[in-house]
């Protein structure tokens, strides 16, 4: 039996947290990224959250453009080109992605950080 993983579980997955990513944390920081990799990462995490919400009938995710693919595809890429450009480890990068999520969900400008995420996700043309 073959088991389709949606994108949204994918990333819940990856930020599910665990004693020994903790402990990795602690021991393996991640490092000074550029305003771009900030970009790419947080903008990562939106598109999650908004194809999480799509997936739930959430009707504020809804009103976005579908993530499914899109928002994979930006995914991948993005923690691809972060991992080459600046050699941080998987760990690393679900470490950064675990900041980005808390970062947004502590945000008071969620649909700004929105907006310009859907013009880098134009810009890519994916």
């Amino acid at each position: 039996m073959t088991r389709k993983f949606t994108f949204s579980a994918l990333v819940a997955a990856i930020l599910a947290a665990s004693p020994v990513a903790a402990q990795t944390a602690e021991s393996n920081p991640v490092p000074q990224l550029t305003m771009e990799h900030h970009t790419l990462l947080r903008c990562s995490v939106v598109f999650a959250m908004i194809a999480g919400g799509q997936e739930n009938g959430v009707e504020e995710a809804l009103a976005y453009p579908p993530m499914e693919e899109r928002g994979k595809e930006y995914f991948v890429r993005a923690l691809a080109q972060v991992m080459q450009d600046t050699g941080m480890s998987r760990q690393q990068i679900f470490d950064a992605i675990k900041m980005e999520t808390k970062a947004i969900a502590q945000s008071d400008n969620r649909d700004t950080i929105i907006d310009v995420c859907l013009q880098s996700l134009n810009q890519a043309k994916m």
